[in-house]
């Protein structure tokens, strides 16, 4: 067969523990096989990643091997690979490249057989086909002990594969090296501590991503496989609202295998106490967690704000936003209806004496004892604790039948515990919620001194206060109306409330 042209498709499975043949490995075995033969190599098609049915990456490699095939532009009598598994590891596709070799009159060479199949021969179609079925079903076997592993890993609390999370640092045994767990970074931690409490106090996302970029903060860098450094970005708002919302800095294991990256948890998340201290504590979490997924929240337009009452207050005539521009002759500052410039007021009269009544009314003993009460809806809270209690005397009869059962026992505990554990952690935490202070108490404490606090507080702090306190079931909706614009501010500003 001299002058015959062979084209090798080599694919390897990322493995970190370097078990695999790496495709330079393979080509150097076909190269020799192809030498033996007297065969020419023409273009090799390459990928690194797993060809089984439960891979989620493509292989374009792969694609371009079909593709060519299917138009005749193979150009090669032979394709090598150096085994069968290396081709697909999934049945259909697998069959398909069979018949496409068979349509095409393209033999395939398998190096570690030592062996050239025609797949046009039933014996050599029958060996590549059954080969086809061993390797899926190994694909299959693997993907189970992944899961099973991986189960067992949430169950246990201990860290999932991939690198720590922000804030983190991972714990190896230093005699064989294995992965024991993750503790706190010293360095990385204290920020993850400050993303919390300055999230809590009311500064916006783009506030803090701001500050740590000038601070000289960036995000962690590492090295990849290939020796490439990744990483060391200035943090964005999408990165910090990750790390906030992330659970296990309150040290919970969370397992949610159907969910794709950077989304909410989906029904069939477990959550589970995890191994690792946590970083912050609950309720500062919980505090962070209902301001950044608030259904109102809307954070390019908080982030962007630069105006104190802009889009707080509100036009009387259209109920329509107040807008802060600047007057056409550019002279001064005001207020005006940003629908169809109803009202107008002028801005540093407005600020000044909203801000008066303001913090008159927070001053107020009463006000301070009404806006940081304990929220507490008493019949649901008292649903949720013995509902609480329910599930702990669920989990402690568990723990009764694995001390006098046997291995039927311990596949029960196994079934139901992780299942009862996520539902305990949700009635915790739905708890949390409804004995949570007041949102306000996060931004101000009302009282006496308030006027020094809110001459320290930044503008998204103070706007924040604006959005609570501005209500119609407290001082009032701020409302602008219509008239002479230099009329005096107490004939222009109505605090309209809900009627009691």
């Amino acid at each position: 067969m001299s002058g015959t042209v062979a084209r090798e498709y080599l694919r390897v499975s990322f493995d970190a523990s370097g078990r695999e043949r790496s495709p330079e490995e393979q080509h150097a075995d076909n190269q020799r096989a192809a030498e033996r033969h007297g065969w020419k190599l023409g273009p090799a098609y390459r990928d690194i990643g797993s060809a089984s049915r439960y891979a989620r990456k493509t292989r374009e490699e792969y694609t371009r091997l079909i593709s060519d095939l299917e138009s005749g532009r193979f150009n090669a009598s032979i394709l090598i690979l150096w085994e069968a598994s290396r081709g697909s590891r999934r049945l259909s596709e697998w069959v398909r490249l069979i018949e496409l070799c068979e349509e095409r009159g393209i033999k395939i060479f398998v190096t570690s057989d030592h062996k050239l199949y025609d797949p046009a021969d039933p014996r050599d179609r029958r060996i590549l086909q059954e080969d086809g079925i061993d390797s899926e079903w190994e694909a299959a076997k693997i993907s189970k002990r992944t899961r099973r592993a991986a189960q067992a890993r949430a169950r246990e609390g201990r860290p999932g594969p991939g690198h720590a999370p922000y804030g983190y640092r991972r714990v190896y045994d230093p005699a064989t090296g294995r992965l024991v767990g993750q503790e706190p970074d010293p360095v990385e931690a204290p920020i993850v501590r400050e993303i919390y409490q300055r999230l809590k106090a009311g500064h916006s996302l783009r506030s803090i991503a701001r500050d740590l970029t000038a601070r000289g903060i960036y995000t962690r860098t590492w090295t990849t496989a290939k020796g490439k450094v990744r990483g060391g970005q200035p943090f964005t708002e999408a990165t910090l609202r990750t790390i906030a919302l992330n659970r296990a800095n309150i040290g919970e294991r969370v397992h949610d295998p159907g969910r794709k990256k950077n989304s909410y948890l989906t029904d069939a998340a477990v959550i589970t106490p995890a191994a690792w201290p946590p970083i912050i504590d609950r309720a500062t979490w919980s505090a962070v967690y209902r301001i950044l997924t608030a259904p109102e929240r809307r954070t390019s337009r908080s982030a962007r704000a630069r105006h104190w009452l802009a889009r707080i207050a509100v036009c009387d005539e259209c109920d329509g936003p107040m807008a802060a521009r600047k007057r056409h002759d550019m002279t001064e500052w005001i207020y005006v209806c940003h629908n169809a410039t109803h009202s107008a007021v002028l801005y540093d009269e407005l600020n000044s004496y909203a801000e008066a009544v303001l913090l008159g009314y927070l001053s107020r003993e009463d006000v301070a004892q009404q806006l940081t009460a304990e929220p507490v809806d008493v019949d649901e809270l008292g649903a949720i604790e013995a509902e609480i209690a329910r599930i702990e005397a669920d989990i402690d009869a568990l723990a009764d039948k694995l001390l006098t059962g046997g291995a039927a026992a311990r596949r029960l505990v196994d079934r139901a515990l992780p299942k009862l554990e996520a539902e305990l952690a949700a009635a915790k935490a739905r708890k949390e919620e409804l004995t949570a202070p007041s949102r306000l108490r996060g931004l101000i404490e009302p009282g006496k001194d308030v006027k020094r606090r809110w001459k320290a507080a930044t503008l998204e702090v103070r706007r924040e206060i604006a959005k609570v306190v501005f209500a119609p079931d407290l001082l009032g909706e701020l409302r602008i109306v219509k008239g002479p614009m230099r009329d005096p501010i107490t004939q222009r500003v109505m605090w309209r409330r809900a009627a009691v």
